[in-house]
């Protein structure tokens, strides 16, 4: 009989079968990638496709640009009015005016927001607020630089609050027959996780006993701070140590939940849609539960995971 644990292996073991028959030339026994049916590898064909989208980092977000812009007093009509104009990100700010680095001067700050409401005059308030978020765009862009230059890039980022919640709210929209809260509601550390394979370019797998609930997360242990020496190694920082925490999936029920966990963080991340990650959960469950209610025959053996997983791919 098999066990969750059992599922939860062989959903990796076939995650990465598929992910080989996307990148090599030739599968099993010298059988072509058109070999393996449409179904088993749609999933993983959706989620390179969506791999190259746009970054969650803060420079291209536009849910904590507009928070931020907010924060420093610029009014909502100028905030609509630069998202109409295509300059909604701290990372297209930062190179509208002038390069990063060189202080645009008042009068083209003015002529910038001339074009951007035509006819309309900034108020002080506007034109400072401004200012200063023109400021922090090109300082986070030179930031950004740096970091680069010097190794620093390499750490992973997080997906920012106000851009979680953005997307959050839109999933939710969008799902409204599903309820993602409570034991469906994808741990923060679960998002990063998704957030991290878009931005690197990366495709790895997430075993579902990494894929916490927020519940499982708050009160699970929280990171510890320790000081570092940087990239350059002259200097210290002080960073948090990632957390590998993982929940024990002890019953079928809690491994269905994890898997549901992994399609929303992955289709919050834009990775894949819920849908195509919903076909492969159902996929996995379908091989699982006829082997798990029904009794082997006499004098006959159950199939093994190699045998299960053939018969997924080729089936």
């Amino acid at each position: 009989m098999l066990s969750s644990t059992d599922v939860s292996h062989l959903d990796c073991m076939c995650s990465w079968l598929c992910f080989s028959l996307l990148t090599c030339d030739v599968g099993f026994n010298g059988r072509c990638l058109t070999s393996a049916p449409i179904h088993t590898i749609a999933c993983f064909t959706h989620l390179i496709g969506r791999a190259l989208m746009a970054l969650s980092s803060l420079l291209d977000s536009e849910a904590t640009f507009a928070q931020q812009a907010e924060e420093c007093g610029l009014s909502e009509p100028w905030i609509t009015a630069l998202k109409d104009n295509g300059v909604a990100t701290f990372a297209k700010l930062s190179f509208a005016i002038t390069s990063p680095g060189t202080v645009a001067t008042d009068d083209q700050v003015t002529r910038f927001l001339n074009n951007m409401r035509a006819g309309v005059v900034a108020t002080i308030a506007d034109f400072a607020a401004f200012k200063r978020v023109l400021f922090e765009s090109q300082t986070l862009m030179i930031h950004r630089f740096k970091s680069a230059a010097k190794g620093d890039d390499a750490v992973p980022k997080k997906m920012s609050a106000p851009e979680r919640d953005a997307r959050l709210t839109r999933q939710r929209d969008q799902l409204r027959g599903l309820d993602i809260t409570g034991p469906l509601e994808p741990a923060h550390g679960l998002y990063d996780l998704c957030a991290q394979m878009v931005e690197r370019n990366e495709v790895a797998y997430i075993s579902p006993s990494k894929c916490l609930s927020r519940q499982q997360e708050l009160t699970g242990a929280k990171p510890e701070k320790e000081l570092q020496l940087d990239a350059s190694k002259t200097g210290l920082v002080i960073r948090e140590q990632p957390i590998t925490q993982e929940i024990n999936l002890t019953s079928d029920l809690a491994l269905y939940q994890a898997m549901q966990r992994r399609a929303l963080a992955m289709d919050l991340a834009n990775l894949a849609s819920y849908e195509v990650m919903k076909k492969w959960t159902d996929c996995m469950f379908a091989i699982f539960l006829p082997n798990l209610l029904r009794r082997a025959f006499r004098r006959f053996l159950r199939p093994s995971f190699f045998e299960l997983t053939v018969r997924l791919l080729y089936a």
